[in-house]
């Protein structure tokens, strides 16, 4: 058995420990290599063409927009922004994706300069058409609006947010006064102006549109355009609505509108009204108590400064009269006369079941009997 001091064992250590070293660095050189290989290989790659990143770049704005329905070619005017894709067939196959430039031009590679703005898009087409029939006698030129521009419309009058917003001409007049916050209590929506850069101005009843859905009452919009949304003066007549509404307030009303109608179009109704109260009171008058709907809703005019009085829905039952504990009760659905009168801790002794009748606060009108079930608001 050969002995080895500690000072031969640490010498013998030594070269040990530089070959495992030296292996693992020779073993680093091959993968480096490898590495810087595939780094150059990656390098070489083919790039994508301008045409290609182009294209891309349209297809990702086509996917950002919001169609309501197919652009018609016969009413949308084309304007600076707009992308359109066009398209040579035939012995040449060729496409390019150009916008229309600041000045309204519309620049094709290999055609020419063409003046497309204000012009209908169903025009534009027609002049791709005509003007690359003149370049190549044996090929096709089609023109395609890919991208809609974006233009800036100015909301002013009685919105809360007055100010200039960034549109596409299929937006609508709702679209901006939405933008602009909403509309003041002093707002009359009736009578919307818009003003157009020909100096052109259209009167748009908003209230048609929020009742009726008439879209030709929320046109689309223009570059340019000012919505002003006025303010009703002192000869416009106006109704008063109190109570517990997020409608109160003043409100502007037509010649002969109806109490439904008004409430229809200033949105006065949730679920938290109770629609069996709705309270008219006239100066020169009776007040008239009318329930949501009816035939007597439908019918009733309004007149200047009527005054319209909303209570939130009652959810309880009044018990009164020869009971123990007389007072109100929560409303429970399907709950007879005789449920509640329990609830009431049952008649007193001076009481007679025969004598129970319920109050119905809605009709004004009574109905006996125990098994009758009265609604909310209603008195036993």
């Amino acid at each position: 058995m050969i002995n080895l001091g500690k000072k031969n064992l640490v010498w013998l250590t030594i070269p040990v420990t530089l070959l495992f070293l030296g292996t693992a660095v020779f073993a680093q050189i091959p993968r480096q290599q490898q590495q810087g290989k595939l780094t150059s290989q990656q390098v070489k790659s083919p790039a994508q063409t301008k045409e290609e990143i182009a294209f891309e770049e349209v297809q990702l704005k086509l996917m950002e927009q919001a169609f309501e329905k197919a652009v018609n070619p016969e009413t949308y005017i084309v304007g600076p922004g707009d992308i359109f894709s066009i398209v040579i067939w035939g012995d040449i196959q060729k496409g390019f994706q150009i916008p229309v430039t600041a000045e309204g031009k519309l620049i094709i590679p290999t055609i020419g300069s063409l003046q497309v703005a204000d012009k209908t898009l169903a025009d534009v087409k027609k002049m791709v058409l005509k003007a690359g029939a003149k370049k190549y006698l044996k090929a096709n030129v089609s023109a395609y609006l890919m991208v809609i521009r974006k233009i800036r419309v100015h909301v002013v009058g009685e919105v809360t947010q007055p100010g200039t917003y960034v549109a596409t001409p299929l937006d609508r007049m709702t679209d901006l006064i939405a933008r602009a916050g909403e509309l003041t209590d002093l707002a009359l929506p009736s009578a919307i102006e818009i003003t157009h850069t020909n100096g052109k101005t259209d009167t748009v009843d908003y209230d048609r549109f929020r009742e009726f859905g008439e879209l030709k009452y929320n046109p689309h919009v223009n570059g340019g355009d000012i919505i002003y949304i006025p303010a009703f003066n002192k000869e416009t007549p106006i109704i008063i609505v109190k109570g517990l509404t997020n409608s109160t307030g003043t409100r502007p009303v037509f010649a002969g509108e109806t109490l439904a109608s008004f409430l229809i179009r200033n949105n006065v109704l949730d679920k938290s009204i109770d629609m069996n109260h709705i309270r008219v009171i006239r100066k020169k008058g009776p007040d008239y108590l009318f329930r949501f709907p009816s035939q007597q809703c439908n019918q009733f005019k309004l007149l200047n400064n009527d005054i319209i009085k909303i209570e939130r829905l009652r959810n309880t039952v009044y018990v009164k009269g020869a009971v123990q504990k007389p007072g109100k009760y929560r409303y429970s659905p399907g709950f007879t006369v005789l449920d509640y009168v329990g609830m009431a801790g049952g008649m007193e002794k001076s009481g007679s079941l025969g004598s129970i009748k319920v109050y119905h606060i809605a009709t004004g009108k009574t109905e006996k009997g125990v098994d009758a079930i009265p609604l909310p608001g209603d008195v036993v």
